[in-house]
């Protein structure tokens, strides 16, 4: 009797209410399905791995409207174990994610070189998603709107710079290419945009960084802005689905673990958790 009267409580949604996604490097809120798509709903995106020989990645999954995935509520987590050594940004992780019209949550990770999966079920019924906390949750969206947005764009500049010395020390350390590049320059930059991250200094990250980037292009005009487009890292924030092409051996983001910014080099990924 109790079973059949919750049954019949339990409401449905022709839309989604809230955009349902992921925490990625930086604590970025990465949807993938999103406010208003039709119930029920199927969607996937492709990641990578975010530091050498990555063996086993969290995904925590989230609810809500802000860019900041601790602002929002957690559904539920999994892990992927099994992924073979590879560089970071090689494997290809691909995440399904399927929801019914009573926001019942089917999330699963599938390592695509291996097969190797891991699903779960997670029920937005359990947190009591209803009309007056999707309003509050809109509402709390809205008048933090401007604090969120700055927050956000200060995370992106520092996972910018890490990418930057990433790709630097790649090309530092590898005799065949560092003759093709100014490494005088690419070195003092990268040591000067270390301290800068260790200080905080906004101003000198957001020029320094401009400056790496520019001689990163090096002989063949291969700039920053090609070098991380095939794929989102579960360290990494992304805007836009990957492609499905076979990945591209490229340097990652490391993340930060709180939304202080400083000494974050030294911190975790969010997503793909080590």
């Amino acid at each position: 009797m109790t079973e059949q009267k919750d049954k019949r409580e339990r409401k449905e949604f022709k839309v989604l209410p809230l955009s349902i996604g992921i925490a990625t490097v930086g604590g970025i809120f990465t949807p993938i399905v999103l406010r208003g798509t039709p119930l029920p709903a199927k969607r996937h995106q492709t990641f990578s791995t975010a530091s050498e020989n990555q063996k086993e990645v969290e995904i925590n999954i989230y609810i809500g409207e802000r860019p900041i995935a601790q602002k929002n509520l957690e559904l539920s987590n999994l892990t992927l174990s099994g992924i073979p050594d590879a560089s970071k940004g090689e494997p290809q992780i691909l995440l399904n994610i399927e929801v019914t019209r009573n926001l019942s949550i089917n999330c699963e990770a599938i390592e695509q070189t291996t097969g190797e999966k891991i699903s779960i079920n997670a029920d937005a019924e359990s947190i009591a998603i209803n009309e007056e906390l999707i309003k509050r949750i809109l509402h709390e969206a809205e008048i933090n709107r401007a604090e969120d947005q700055e927050e956000l764009r200060l995370k992106e500049l520092y996972n910018k710079a890490n990418h930057l010395i990433d790709h630097a020390e790649n090309i530092l350390s590898d005799k065949d290419r560092i003759m093709m590049y100014d490494s005088i320059s690419i070195n003092q930059v990268v040591a000067e945009l270390g301290l800068s991250m260790e200080d905080n200094n906004i101003d000198k990250i957001r020029s320094q960084s401009s400056k790496l980037e520019g001689l990163l292009k090096g002989p063949d005009n291969f700039g920053f802005g090609n070098i991380f487009k095939d794929f989102d890292f579960f360290g990494a924030p992304a805007r836009k689905p990957a492609q499905t092409s076979k990945p591209r051996n490229k340097p990652s983001q490391k993340p930060l673990k709180k939304s202080t910014h400083k000494k974050q080099r030294q911190m975790k990924v969010h997503l793909l958790h080590l």
